[in-house]
């Protein structure tokens, strides 16, 4: 058993993943990400 098992997933009474797909938008959480990686290899980066 593993994620690929999850079809949905309720929090809090809310539907937060219906039908494999989430209710939100994965987008702007992913572009947050990518900027906050970036930050974190720099930062990274400035100690060697």
């Amino acid at each position: 058993m593993g994620s690929g098992s999850v079809h949905s997933v309720m929090v809090n009474g809310v539907m937060v993943y219906e039908d494999r797909q989430f209710n939100f938008d994965c987008d702007s959480i992913y572009a947050q990400a990518r900027k906050a990686a970036a930050s974190m290899w720099r930062r990274m980066d400035a100690l060697a």
